[in-house]
């Protein structure tokens, strides 16, 4: 319950909108997935960045509308652009630490996207 309180908070201050995207790197893993379903039930549109056939099953049952293999895509940042209508994410979530570096690409050109990461049990956004 810790990850899942974690990263609800984090959805809740983020101020995402019904209908907005949510990208989640990692989001095949034990927070990300929890992460993905808080974001289904809130209107959200998650997307969810992981590798494996397994993951991606799980992902989309549990509410993921689209799943990006990294291992399979050439520009992940591309196709997150190109499914958030050419613009970017509203917000992202990282889960998984090597995701860091990427995930600023991952909003694109969208005017107050949020990337938000996580440490432990700790939520920090950068601006």
């Amino acid at each position: 319950m810790c990850s899942a309180s974690t990263i609800y908070t984090s959805l809740k201050t983020a101020n995402l909108r019904p209908g907005q995207w949510a990208v989640f790197p990692g989001g095949g893993g034990g927070v990300g997935i929890q992460g993905v379903q808080l974001a289904e039930a809130m209107g959200l549109r998650p997307i969810v960045v992981d590798t494996g056939d397994e993951k991606e099953k799980l992902a989309k049952s549990l509410g993921a509308e689209h799943f990006i293999d990294f291992k399979k895509v050439e520009n992940v940042a591309t196709e997150i652009i190109k499914i958030t209508d050419g613009v970017g994410a509203h917000g992202v979530f990282v889960t998984a630490p090597q995701s860091y570096p990427s995930a600023l690409s991952y909003l694109g050109r969208r005017v107050g996207g949020k990337v938000w990461g996580f440490c432990i049990a700790m939520a920090f956004v950068f601006l």
